[in-house]
């Protein structure tokens, strides 16, 4: 079977994931007994009745804009002239703080948008790693990554670095990925398997992403095929189909473990309950300036939302969301 046929069939799950190294190994033998116990924590989420005194995993959006417009994207549509925001190193050093105290093992800078489009990135991007946690994230669509980036990745001392590409030719890349270029992004992801190799580390995890849709469906096989063995994940996505107002479905499934295991927070300071980039804005828990991490966790209104699953008895952006990740029924 290709891996075409693998990932269309697979029509159960979201991610489809190919490893190309014992990830999970590398990072147990630098780490050593810390990421077993955070691994086991993690798993211990799936007892969604017992819940982590801290969020195990804290995503920060560092802006309110990118440099691309991809078809799939909520900023698809976003005007040139809209008000481009960014987080304040006061409010990310109150952020990187309260991780460092509360032992927080894993952070991900750049949900949502590009986060090396910070005016403030470099600094940024080096001080991560003072919030003590073992496994940091670097997201980006990468065309905008550089020699010196690529360089502090490495100082940063980052576990994993997620780069978007859903192509394997420039012009199926031009196409999704509206406004990128593609040979500067290839350059730059090469640099770093190089780089990473000359400094013969076994660190940052190197993962590409490809979200399948109707322009790129016939390059997956090119794409696995290309990055195999250089890299040391693929990830094949799914796009997310949302409902219309007027439907109403039930999702097939209703389970949801990210207010259980994850908080985050956008460029203003305002702290959600999961990931979901078009849903969050409706619970908002508060503001960093405000509130604490800590506080934000053990919210009445964070616990609210996690009974609602354990009840199962959904809100209503939560239903849709997982609607639009698994599909429903009427």
């Amino acid at each position: 079977m290709s891996i075409k046929e693998e990932v269309v069939k697979n029509s159960s799950r979201q991610v489809i994931r190919y490893a190309f190294t014992a990830m999970d190994d590398i990072l147990a033998a630098h780490h050593g007994e810390k990421w077993k116990q955070y691994r086991k924590r993690w798993t211990d989420t799936q007892n969604i009745n017992e819940l982590s005194n801290i969020p195990l995993y804290l995503l920060l959006e560092l802006n309110s804009f990118c440099n691309l417009r991809c078809k799939m994207c909520k900023h698809a549509d976003d005007n040139q002239s809209m008000e481009r925001e960014s987080m304040s190193i006061e409010v990310f050093d109150k952020i990187i703080r309260e991780c460092r105290d509360l032992d927080i093992p894993s952070i991900n800078i750049g949900t949502g948008t590009e986060c090396t489009l910070h005016p403030k990135f470099n600094e940024i991007v080096e001080k991560v790693k003072y919030s003590g946690a073992i496994d940091k994230f670097f997201l980006t669509n990468g065309t905008t990554l550089s020699e010196n980036m690529i360089n502090r990745i490495f100082t940063g001392e980052y576990e994993r670095v997620e780069i978007s590409v859903d192509a394997a030719t420039r012009e199926t890349y031009e196409k999704i990925r509206v406004n990128g270029n593609y040979e500067k992004l290839e350059k730059m992801i090469l640099k770093l398997i190089d780089e990473k190799k000359k400094r013969r580390m076994n660190l940052p995890i190197i993962r590409l992403s490809f979200c399948v849709q109707n322009d790129n469906i016939d390059e997956i096989d090119m794409f696995y095929n290309k990055w195999e063995n250089k890299v040391d994940l693929i990830e094949y996505q799914k796009v997310s189909s949302y409902p219309s107002a007027d439907q109403i479905l039930e999702p097939k499934v209703t389970k949801c473990l990210q207010p259980f295991n994850r908080m985050t927070i956008n460029y203003r300071g305002d702290i959600f309950a999961c990931c979901s980039i078009l849903y969050q804005d409706r619970f908002c828990l508060g503001n960093i300036r405000d509130m604490s991490i800590y506080e934000a966790w053990h919210s009445e209104k964070m616990n609210k939302l996690r009974n609602s699953f354990i009840n199962g008895n959904l809100i209503q952006h939560c239903r849709e969301c997982l609607v639009s990740v698994y599909g429903g029924v009427n």
